[in-house]
C-alpha cells in the first residue's frame, strides 16, 4: 500500500504510524508494540522515503483525529494524506471524532482487487462514513486539494500479502513467491527477527 501510494499519488514520503493500542481491539488481538515497531523498522530499512513514526506512542494517544491535529501543528507547511485499507472504512464511523479526519485531511482508501473484490466494494459503499461523505468523493487522478475530499484506489493482490502468508504458515509452506528482490530481502529479515524473538 505504501509503495502504491508513493507511486500513484506522487508522495515524497510515506509514514508508518504505529498505534500503541488500537481502541477497537484487545491486547490479545495485536502483537506487542515493540515487535510491531521492530518489524516496521526492518521493512523501512531499504526505503529512504518510508518513515517509521512514533507520534502516538510518544503522546500516549491512540486516536487518529488527535494525532493528525498534533502532527499538523508540528509540520505546518506539509500537506498530509491519510492512507487506510477499505476494511477500516467499513467501521470508520466508530472512530473517535472521525468527521474531523474527513473534514481536515485528504483520505485515500485502498481496496484490493481479487476474487472477493465485488463483495468487499459493496460493503464499502454501504458504510456510514462512505454514505455521509459520498458527495466529497473524487476520482483517483484528481489533485489532492481542496479538503474535504477522499478517493478509493484499487490495488492488485499479490502472493506476499499477509492473508496468504498466514494461510501458508498454517500449511507449513513459505510465501516468498512473486516478491521483488527488495521484498524478498525484507521477508528474510522479518523471518530472522521473528525467530530471534521466539527464543
Amino acid at each position: 500500500m505504501a509503495l502504491e501510494a508513493k507511486k500513484r499519488l506522487g508522495l515524497k514520503e510515506v509514514w508508518l504510524l504505529i498505534n500503541p493500542q488500537n481502541p477497537h481491539k484487545s491486547k490479545s488481538d495485536i502483537a506487542d508494540f515493540k515487535h510491531r515497531a521492530g518489524l516496521c523498522e526492518i521493512l523501512a530499512k531499504n526505503h529512504p522515503w518510508l518513515k517509521v513514526c512514533y507520534f502516538e506512542e510518544n503522546s500516549k494517544s491512540a486516536y487518529t483525529a488527535k494525532t493528525l491535529q498534533s502532527i499538523k501543528k508540528q509540520y505546518k507547511n506539509t500537506n498530509f494524506i491519510w492512507l487506510m485499507g477499505a476494511d477500516n472504512m467499513e467501521n470508520f464511523h466508530k472512530w473517535k471524532n472521525w468527521q474531523n479526519i474527513m473534514q481536515s485531511t485528504s483520505v485515500v482508501i485502498f481496496s484490493r482487487e481479487g476474487e472477493d473484490h465485488s463483495a468487499n466494494y459493496a460493503k464499502l459503499l454501504k458504510s456510514p462514513a462512505f454514505v455521509s461523505y459520498a458527495d466529497k468523493r473524487v476520482k483517483t487522478k484528481v489533485k489532492l486539494t481542496p479538503i474535504p475530499q477522499w478517493r478509493v484506489m484499487f490495488t492488485p493482490t499479490h502472493k506476499g500479502r499477509a492473508t496468504n502468508i498466514r494461510k501458508d504458515i498454517k500449511l507449513n509452506k513459505t510465501s516468498f513467491l512473486d516478491l521483488t528482490p527488495a521484498q524478498l530481502a525484507s521477508s528474510h529479515l522479518v523471518e530472522g527477527y521473528v525467530k530471534q524473538c521466539s527464543h
